[in-house]
């Protein structure tokens, strides 16, 4: 489901473009009649961007901070930017900072600070 929830280009080492799929159930189903993307796919759709990023499979293991300041929905918004800010890549953990933009970067929908943990490495 989530595969089919939006794809992903890489604007630069440290941001990258999400498009949303409007026909994904989960518009259907959240709100039906007024889409707006979970706040938790945004977490997944973060946490799946640093796998590419780090070329390893990662683990959510803490989340420091979560603050959702806008909606997100597939109609006004089909297209959002991921920012990346990697503070501490070692051993089999990371910690990220993550803003997540409209295009312009003029409106803020989320902040999220976490650490992921190297999966293989469990």
């Amino acid at each position: 489901m989530l595969n089919s929830l939006y794809t992903y280009t890489k604007e630069s080492e440290t941001v990258f473009k999400v498009h949303l799929n409007r026909d994904n159930i989960i518009f259907k189903v959240h709100f039906e009649g007024n889409p707006v993307l979970p706040g938790v796919c945004m977490v997944e759709i973060t946490r799946k961007i640093m796998e590419a990023i780090t070329s390893r499979p990662l683990s959510i293991i803490k989340i420091k901070n979560l603050k959702f300041a806008n909606m997100v929905t597939p109609d006004n918004n089909p297209d959002i930017l991921f920012h990346f800010d990697i503070s501490n890549c070692e051993d089999e953990k990371i910690e990220s900072k993550v803003q997540i933009t409209d295009t312009e970067n003029k409106q803020l929908f989320a902040k999220i600070s976490l650490t992921l943990k190297d999966v293989a490495g469990a």
